[in-house]
């Protein structure tokens, strides 16, 4: 349903979407992502939320990575509960906009 030239941004995400590792570099530097104090200093616990995490399929393993994420908990609104964060700027800072699509082209 793409435009031909747009339809190449699907075809191959690592030339169009994806940064490069030297633009990963550029934008990072030495970004180091929030962690929740306990996990960032305590292996023990860190280890035992991953493995709760992948127990539920809510956490993969890769041999190599490109970024860090980081973990921590915030309070609800009256205490009524923990909010779960993920600080994913890092991963989220690796892709470029999308480009704008200029319209589907119409099926019939």
């Amino acid at each position: 349903m793409l435009p031909p030239a747009k339809a190449d941004y699907l075809v191959d995400p690592e030339q169009y979407l994806v940064r490069t590792p030297v633009e990963i570099d550029a934008k990072h530097g030495d970004f180091q992502p929030y962690w929740y104090e306990t996990l960032r200093s305590c292996r023990e616990t860190r280890v035992g939320l991953y493995k709760k995490l992948a127990a539920k399929s809510l956490l993969g393993f890769r041999r190599s990575i490109r970024t860090k994420v980081g973990i921590f908990l915030v309070w609800k609104s009256e205490r009524r509960g923990i909010k779960f964060i993920i600080d994913a700027w890092m991963p989220n800072a690796c892709h470029r906009r999308p480009p704008k699509t200029g319209g589907a082209v119409a099926v019939s």
